[in-house]
């Protein structure tokens, strides 16, 4: 999936604190902590564009006139700020579409959730649950590989923290030619090659620029990458 968004959520707070999220989001945390069910878009705006829809669909008899269309987008317009759903989502949820979820788990002070949405993070969506529980922590961190960005965002008593970190993936697929001793061999496979003839078997997540990190939690290192010297000329050409 190329456009999609990974995101790492924790929710951190006393138990009475905690109670009362558990008690707004509703029994089934894994499916009601969603934003469609806890900031759903507003309805008079998806009324309007199924109704726009369906007069596109027709060719005879019309739901709106055009006159009628501008009236309306301009009452969603004055009364919502947006007069179509996908500005609305990016405005309040921060990203235009879904939360796939992978794991929720929470205790009687804590929430842990990772999930998947849309082209960018839903930090919008957990400022609009800080602002309503301010005596809670929030940490979002999230990471985009086709955006090439990754970031995070916090919230807790009305202070906000937020910053955006480069994000890349680099591939290394196993040469058919293992070392003097029997050790595999990989080769880096560099954006801007032309020809790569081997499957991609690894990849390392370099973010904010903390390749050191990042290779250090990896297999692979300059003993074990043939082309060791593309990775560095890499690396140089971004950090």
């Amino acid at each position: 999936m190329a456009d999609y968004c990974d995101n790492k959520l924790i929710i951190r707070g006393d138990e009475k604190s905690m109670n009362e999220l558990y008690n707004f989001i509703g029994s089934d945390l894994h499916s009601n902590f969603d934003m469609e069910t806890l900031m759903p878009i507003p309805e008079e705006i998806e009324y309007f564009e199924s109704k726009v829809k369906d007069q596109q669909l027709k060719t005879e008899e019309h739901n709106f006139t055009e006159n009628e269309n501008d009236k309306q987008l301009k009452h969603l317009k004055n009364t919502y700020g947006y007069d179509n759903s996908e500005d609305w989502c990016e405005n309040n949820w921060g990203c235009d579409g879904f939360m796939n979820f992978l794991s929720v788990l929470y205790t009687k002070t804590e929430m842990y959730a990772t999930y998947i949405t849309h082209w960018c993070s839903n930090a919008e969506f957990i400022r609009y649950l800080g602002k309503i529980f301010p005596e809670l922590y929030f940490n979002l961190e999230y990471n985009c590989p086709e955006g090439g960005y990754a970031g995070y965002y916090k919230i807790h008593n009305g202070i906000e923290e937020a910053d955006e970190l480069s994000f890349y993936t680099l591939y290394f697929g196993e040469t058919d030619e293992p070392d003097l001793i029997g050790r595999p061999q990989y080769m880096f496979d560099a954006p801007d090659s032309e020809e790569f003839d081997y499957d991609h078997t690894d990849e390392i997540d370099i973010i904010g620029g903390d390749w050191i990190t990042a290779f250090s939690k990896s297999k692979l290192d300059r003993n074990n990458v043939v082309n060791w010297d593309d990775v560095v000329k890499f690396i140089n050409s971004k950090y």
